[in-house]
Order: C-alpha cells, then sequence, then structure tokens
C-alpha cells in the first residue's frame, strides 16, 4: 500500500495515492505512517485543512517528531501564519541543519513579513552546505527577486548552481539553471538564451519537463518548448490524470504567449484550471486575460491568486515569493486601469514597500511609482 501511494504520487495521480493510504490507516490504525502520508497527499490536493487533521492525528503517536515540520508547512500552505510560526518556533532549534525544517521556517517568516529573518534562515542554510546550501541559496535568489535585486539574485543561482554540480545533484542544477535563465532575461534575452542552452530536457516526471518547457517559451526557444509540449501531450494521453493534464495545458498557454497568441493561450489556462485548480494554475490565467486585453478577468485571477500567496510560495515552481509580490504589481496595475482606485493603492504600495531598495533603474519600479501618483485621493472606489 505505501509503494502504491508512492507510485501515484510520482506520476501525480494524487486520488489515488491518498485512497492507498487511506486503505492503510484502516489496516494499521495505530501506526503514525498512514496518517503523515495522508496528511501529504492531501496538500497535493489543496485541501489543507484534511492535511491539517491527518497530521495533527499522527502527531497524537508521535508528539515530539519531525511531523511538527510538517503541520508547520501544511498551516503555512493554509494561511495560518501565526499558527504556523508558532508550531515552527518549537523545533526550529531542535534541527539547525535539518533542509526541510528551516526552509519551512524560512518561508513562514516570509509569510509573516519579516524578511531580514527569512534571508537569515536562507543564508544559514547556504553554510551548512550540501543540498540545503543549494536550496538556500535559491531561496536567497528568490527573496532578491522579490525585493527587486537583481543583480544579487543571479549570484545567488550562480553559487546554487555551482554547488548543485558540486553535489553531482542533476534535479537541483537544472532548478538553478531555468532560475537563472528566467531572471536573466529581465535584462537579457541573449544570456537568458545561453544558459537554458546547457540544459538538456529529462525522462524524469512529467513536473521537472513542465518547468523546463516553460523556461524554454519564457525565453523564446519555442522549438524545444514545443518539443516538450509534444511529449507531455503524450504522456497525457496514456495517463488520464488531472496534474498531468493540467501541466500539458499550462505548457500550452506559455507557448501560445509566447507566440503573441492571447486566445489560444487563455483557452488553454482555462482547460488546466479546470484540471487543476492551483494558484500556479490561476496566475497562468491571469496573465493570459491580460494579454487578451481582458483587464476585469485578470484581476479576479490575481485577487485569487493573492488570497492563496502562501501556496503560491510552494508551487510548482518554488521557491515563488517573487511571483507573489509581482503579482501585487500586476493587480495594483490592473485596478488602476479600471478605476479601482482604493484597491490599486493598496498593491502598488506592498508591492513598492517589497521593493524599497529595489537595483536603480528598473522599469516596473518606476511603472508602479508613476501609477501610484497618478491616483486620484479623496475619493472611495466601490469594491469589485
Amino acid at each position: 500500500m505505501k509503494i502504491l501511494g508512492t507510485y501515484n504520487r510520482v506520476i501525480m495521480d494524487y486520488e489515488k495515492e491518498c485512497g492507498y493510504y487511506q486503505l492503510l490507516s484502516q489496516i494499521q490504525p495505530q501506526d503514525p505512517a498512514p496518517y503523515i502520508n495522508l496528511g501529504a497527499c492531501h496538500v497535493d490536493t489543496f485541501d489543507y485543512a484534511g492535511a491539517i487533521a491527518f497530521t495533527q492525528k499522527a502527531l497524537q503517536f508521535v508528539p515530539q517528531s519531525r511531523v511538527r515540520i510538517n503541520l508547520a508547512n501544511q498551516l503555512f500552505r493554509k494561511g495560518d501564519n501565526a499558527r504556523a510560526l508558532e508550531v515552527a518556533e518549537q523545533f526550529k532549534s531542535e534541527y539547525p541543519d535539518d533542509l526541510y525544517a528551516q526552509i519551512t521556517l524560512g518561508r513562514i517568516y516570509l509569510g509573516r513579513g519579516r524578511l531580514e529573518e527569512a534571508r537569515r534562515t536562507f543564508e544559514h542554510m547556504a553554510k551548512v552546505g550540501g543540498d540545503a546550501e543549494i536550496e538556500g541559496r535559491l531561496s536567497l535568489a528568490d527573496l532578491d527577486l522579490a525585493t527587486g535585486r537583481y543583480r544579487e539574485a543571479q549570484q545567488e543561482l550562480q553559487a546554487s548552481l555551482l554547488a548543485a554540480e558540486k553535489n553531482h545533484n542533476p534535479f537541483f542544477a537544472q532548478k538553478a539553471r531555468i532560475a537563472l535563465a528566467l531572471a536573466s532575461d529581465k535584462s537579457s534575452k541573449a544570456r537568458a538564451g545561453e544558459v537554458m542552452a546547457r540544459t538538456e530536457a529529462s525522462s524524469a516526471p512529467a513536473l521537472v519537463n513542465f518547468r523546463l518547457g516553460r523556461a524554454y517559451a519564457r525565453t523564446g526557444q519555442l522549438q524545444a518548448a514545443n518539443k516538450i509540449a509534444r511529449a507531455l501531450d503524450t504522456l497525457a494521453e496514456k495517463r488520464d490524470i488531472p496534474a498531468v493534464q493540467a501541466l500539458r495545458y499550462l505548457l500550452a498557454a506559455e507557448i501560445a504567449l509566447a507566440e503573441h497568441k492571447p486566445t489560444e493561450a487563455v483557452a488553454a489556462a482555462q482547460k488546466a484550471v479546470a484540471y487543476q485548480n492551483s494558484s500556479l494554475a490561476l496566475e497562468t490565467l491571469a496573465r493570459c486575460y491580460q494579454n487578451a486585453g481582458k483587464d476585469q478577468e485578470a484581476a479576479q485571477q490575481y485577487e485569487a491568486v493573492l488570497a492563496r500567496g502562501n501556496e503560491r510560495v510552494e508551487s510548482f515552481d518554488d521557491p515563488a515569493f517573487h511571483n507573489v509580490v509581482e503579482d501585487e504589481y500586476q493587480l495594483g496595475a490592473l485596478d488602476q486601469k479600471l478605476g479601482q482606485t482604493d484597491s490599486a493603492r493598496t498593491h502598488l504600495q506592498r508591492f513598492l514597500g517589497y521593493w524599497s531598495q529595489a537595483d536603480p533603474g528598473l522599469p516596473m519600479y518606476q511603472n508602479a511609482q508613476r501609477l501610484l501618483r497618478a491616483l486620484p485621493t479623496g475619493t472611495p472606489t466601490a469594491a469589485r
């Protein structure tokens, strides 16, 4: 039962995964392991209340175990940052060099707006070495991108890539290259293309190739992106699994955006959301609506993403805190166009607060300042 559950998690068939763990819990009701796994699989289906309930049941058997890290992570994903930090503070000194414990703690600090404490946590991870160093530097780069410090982000990503190659970890190496290419793309398409040229497709699960295909699409390498899209189509036809179908259509949406086909992009993103209502899919749909000139619909989707901001940080393309911060800017800009003055001001001020020490001359920062200055004062606007 455990092996079947794990197998279905690998192929992203989360409903079957949960089913096997449920059977296992009935066979071995006094064993905490099935409840731990049920907690994890309910996270995969975005049922955070269910995940927390099963994890708390497991903790009745092993109250002082690492399962507390799972609970803190699940509370964070649910958006209960105060309770998540309360749990994390109890175990953080017990696991000072534990990758999962420290990455969870750092992200909870992000959710609480305690960026300097998050930075110190990630810096400590970078000093630990091994996979903790790689994840720590990826998270530092994410935090740098979230605060508009692109030069520092690229340095951290380069260091993360070197650490991954030193540790012979191809998964993290690919992750670092993709992040570096997308960060480079902010200033140089040529640089992004150079990085992606050294990144190879994999026979690994659909999620790994989705990330790669999306990076190819966003950096303008459409031939490579379409090759991966065809592979995902074939896999989705063999395995009619909602999460895999969603990835298939998310990549199709990214390629359509790169080809300046907004109508096709919207249609693909809508299918992705129908298969799996993740915050990543909602954000993709928002971008597609925005490109199609459907500002009201785009704003509604960005609002939904920000309401699930912690989940977005932990999405398929984690670490993704910087995406949440950029969504604040996008929603602020849309609300300004739609005449939603109060909402626009709130989101633009939040964005500018994060970017208060951004690299000089960044167009997004300058545009946010311009939009904020252009907002009228004194007249409240109706809620959307």
